[in-house]
């Protein structure tokens, strides 16, 4: 009986301690990331909220809504997306405009790592003037594309710009908030989430190409 009783405690004690240690651990490396980016714990929650918005919209379907090219050519999303992933960058031209320059530039500086064939740019404008500067974009950036309303995620009500990691399932892989106020957030992200996501994608495409050729190699030597 006492054994049972100190194995009951012991396990109590692990229940407990666990989540305890894995607190501290978590607010240890808040703290480091706080002290790195020199915020606040302000900023920092503001972060957080922006954060969770975006990992709860990865519980939703993206809508399959209507898109159109530069010559007003209209597709279906899905039909933009392969069975690889790809990354789109979803904003509206009433969105805060240093904060769309913001996304745009992160996006452009490693879009030879991401590849080009795998960004889509959404834009949802609202009058002729906004829809000639989204053409002077697409000149510049062949996958920009105008919308007309939201993917219905609930990071569509944050009214700021976000990037989405999908294909054609519609079903988000990574969604994230760039954050003007923190580009070296943006930048880490970037560098540390969607470049190893391609990167690994890209070596595991390789290694299947290998394996086909070798496969064909050895056909051909057996005939």
């Amino acid at each position: 009986m006492k054994i049972r009783h100190l194995f009951v405690v012991s396990l109590l004690l692990i229940a407990i301690g666990i989540p305890l240690y894995l607190f501290f651990i978590q607010n240890h490396l808040n703290r480091k990331i706080m002290k790195d980016w020199g915020i606040t714990d302000e900023q920092f929650d503001k972060i957080l909220r922006k954060d969770e918005i975006a990992i709860n919209s990865k519980n939703f379907n993206i809508k399959n809504i209507k898109v159109y090219d530069r010559t007003n050519k209209e597709f279906l999303l899905k039909e933009l997306l392969g069975n690889k992933p790809k990354v789109i960058l979803k904003y509206s031209s009433l969105q805060c405009s240093y904060c769309i320059e913001h996304a745009l530039t992160y996006l452009h500086k490693y879009e030879d790592a991401i590849g080009l064939q795998n960004i889509i740019i959404l834009v949802e404008y609202r009058n002729e003037r906004d829809f000639l500067i989204s053409k002077q974009i697409s000149d510049i950036h062949p996958g920009v594309f105008t919308v007309y309303e939201n993917l219905t995620l609930p990071v569509d009500g944050l009214d700021l710009p976000f990037i989405i990691v999908t294909d054609s399932s519609l079903i988000p892989i990574k969604v994230f908030v760039p954050m003007k106020e923190f580009p070296e957030r943006t930048n880490q992200y970037f560098k540390n989430e969607l470049i190893k996501h391609f990167q690994t994608n890209t070596l595991i495409q390789n290694i299947q190409k290998s394996h086909t050729l070798l496969d064909m190699y050895k056909r051909k030597a057996c005939s």
